[in-house]
């Protein structure tokens, strides 16, 4: 939940102190409903308001575009080097795979809608925000009390993307049962541990093997993550025939690290699906 009848269903102090100093300065992108529940320009912002209705009265100084990428590239165009999206769940939804750094604030609560109207997050952002763990480095962790100006508990944190969405892609083109597939992999250094691994390892889709991998190499790329160079070769099983139809239906696929094994994950938009923290 994100809203009720247009508005927060809580006041917390602490988060609108932070959303203020960091948005502060830079271009804020938000689609008409969230605009409209504002109702006021906010101070020392660039608004770039998403909206096909091109009779929309705003504020003057506030700015309109016709599409989320409109939005970014107006920012871009200005200088800006960081532009927020800061609602709604219409937005979140066509930004997150865009994301290369996303600020979090878990409220600890559930809040009743008596019958009003809710705004939620959409299922496709809620699994991306669930399953994005190994190409996101989490930092920066607050907690915030229940207090007098705060409703609830709540924790702040921020994921920063590691490496770029290429890594690891598995397209239709270089998927042959049988024939190896040389594919780049980032660890964070937490997880690595790949001194140790000789030989191959199991390769799973939907828990079930679909190939086999060894290690060839890996480098270091100059920021905390360390990048490896995988041979992955499919073999012939029901499991394996279920990857083929989907990659000839246009999907694509990830390989990403989980533990002590390889995991071939949905690709959507060439933006991942992955693991951590739970919403």
């Amino acid at each position: 939940m994100i809203g009720i009848d247009g508005q927060l269903p809580w006041h917390l102090s602490m988060d609108l102190q932070r959303f203020k100093s960091i948005t502060d300065g830079h271009t804020v992108i938000m689609g008409r409903k969230c605009y409209e529940s504002i109702g006021k320009p906010l101070p020392n912002r660039k608004e770039i308001v998403v909206t096909r209705n091109a009779n929309l009265k705003v504020f003057d100084g506030v700015s309109k575009a016709k599409t989320l990428e409109d939005a970014i590239s107006m920012a871009r165009d200005s200088g800006e080097t960081e532009a927020f999206i800061i609602g709604g769940a219409t937005l979140y939804d066509q930004a997150i795979g865009m994301a290369d750094r996303i600020y979090v604030t878990v409220v600890q609560r559930s809040v009743p809608d008596y019958g009003h109207e809710v705004t939620e997050i959409s299922e496709r952002t809620r699994t991306y925000l669930n399953e994005m763990s190994p190409w996101f480095r989490q930092h920066d962790w607050v907690n915030c009390p229940a207090n007098m100006l705060n409703d609830y508990k709540s924790v702040f944190y921020i994921l920063d993307r590691e490496l770029p969405c290429n890594y690891g892609g598995i397209y239709k083109h270089n998927f042959t049962v049988g024939r190896p597939i040389t594919l780049k992999v980032g660890l964070n250094y937490e997880t690595g541990g790949l001194s140790y691994w000789t030989g191959y390892r199991s390769v799973y889709f939907d828990e079930r093997v679909v190939g086999y991998a060894r290690l060839s190499g890996k480098e270091d790329d100059g920021r905390g993550c360390m990048i490896a160079t995988v041979e992955f070769t499919p073999i012939e099983n029901d499991a394996t025939n279920t990857l083929q139809q989907l990659l000839d239906a246009g999907m694509e696929f990830t390989l990403v690290r989980d533990e002590d094994q390889f995991k071939l994950l949905h690709l959507i938009g060439r933006q991942h699906y992955f693991g951590q923290p739970q919403f």
